[in-house]
């Protein structure tokens, strides 16, 4: 393989990666790897437009005081993801600040920030957060014009399933898929013209395919497990009275809510339930459960006002497996760490489609072209 097509080849790469964070961020409902400030509160640290590495809050660790965190907000931009410093940590949770802004959310009005809100931590570089600049300004300059280029595609075939986020996700990957396509195509001429005596020309490896059909396997499992979980957010309004509403607690009291699983698929899966924030308490009989196919099962979860008056966002958060393992084995895993056993479970399935995909199509390699013109060619003139 030339210069030419490993470029191509490396370049393509990176295409399929950017179209399956996208998908991925899709699926989950926030950003995932890549974001971009929306405004200058964090500036000079992160300007405004340019864009910024997230490492997700399930990998990520804990957040201290300094570091930069995307968070779920209640009040600030709206109620809208937002990317502020953290500034202290309380028994409440985080109280954040944009670099640029002159007092903390919380002293506009924001509660403490719970680690169920937080999205994501921004990396650091000796010391300054890892920043793309320019991301931001080019996706808003060009967001315009791909919500007209779907539009188009739209009315030309019919249907509104290539607009909105999850359309562009589907456009991408036909993209990327018709460049892999007609890179391997165009490869192959350059192959024809410039060797035609090579052995190897010609051939095709089926592992290619199937490590390619792999990654998007394990993408669309990851997917599904993750967004089949993540947190539930419970209002709670803390007063010195106990009126008959169902979010209004009298102060130092306990409320029981309900907490509804479903599995609207027909694989079992295995869900544990864990209090996020404080004032939440989850017990054991109601923290593991199993979940057959198509299955709606419903937990308890008990939320508990504070002294103080007031409104208080409470969150508990579900973590979701499929059920490939057993029980034990997965619960053992996770008390390790949550992304554990979807590791394990990658693993599995990857391992299981692989071996199926050796059994289906085979190992030896795909020869695309039979003859060789120059031998031919050669056999002729001796004639």
């Amino acid at each position: 393989m030339n210069a030419d097509s490993v470029l191509s080849y490396a370049l393509l790469s990176v295409v399929l990666l950017l179209v399956l964070v996208l998908s991925l961020g899709y699926v989950l409902g926030h950003p995932v790897v890549l974001s971009y400030a929306e405004s200058g509160s964090m500036e000079p640290a992160i300007e405004e437009g340019d864009g910024f590495v997230l490492v997700p809050s399930q990998v990520a660790r804990s957040p201290g005081v300094g570091d930069v965190v995307t968070f779920q907000a209640e009040l600030v931009n709206g109620g809208s993801l937002t990317t502020h410093r953290v500034v202290e940590v309380t028994e409440e949770g985080y109280v954040t600040k944009g670099d640029a802004n002159p007092f903390t959310d919380q002293d506009t009005g924001e509660p403490a920030v719970t680690e169920a809100q937080v999205v994501g931590v921004v990396p650091t570089f000796r010391g300054e957060p890892v920043t793309v600049p320019g991301l931001g300004t080019f996706v808003e300059s060009t967001r315009a014009a791909v919500a007209s280029l779907q539009m188009t595609i739209s009315s030309y075939i019919g249907t509104s399933l290539v607009t909105g986020t999850q359309g562009l996700a589907y456009i991408l990957f036909g993209v990327g898929a018709t460049v892999f396509v007609l890179t391997f195509l165009l490869d192959e001429d350059d192959e024809r013209t410039e060797s035609r005596d090579t052995d190897r020309e010609g051939v095709f490896s089926t592992w290619t395919v199937v490590l390619v059909a792999t990654l998007f396997v394990v993408f669309v499992v990851t997917g599904v497990m993750v967004s089949q979980g993540g947190p539930t957010k419970y209002g709670l309004v803390s007063s010195e009275s106990d009126p008959d509403t169902p979010r209004v607690v009298q102060a130092g009291e306990s409320v029981e809510r309900r907490y509804v699983m479903s599995n609207p698929g027909h694989i079992p899966a295995v869900s544990f339930v864990e209090p996020a924030s404080n004032g939440v308490e989850v017990d054991e009989e109601n923290r593991e459960h199993y979940l057959g196919g198509n299955e709606t099962v419903n937990a308890t979860v008990t939320l508990n006002a504070p002294s103080e008056k007031g409104y208080y966002p409470m969150y508990v958060v579900e973590h979701r497996y499929f059920a490939v393992l057993p029980t034990g084995t997965i619960e053992a895993m996770y008390a390790i760490h949550p992304w554990v056993p979807i590791v394990v479970i990658n693993g599995l399935v990857a391992g299981a489609f692989v071996v199926f995909s050796a059994v289906l199509v085979g190992t030896k390699p795909v020869r695309t072209r039979t003859k060789k013109s120059g031998t031919l060619l050669r056999k002729k003139d001796r004639g």
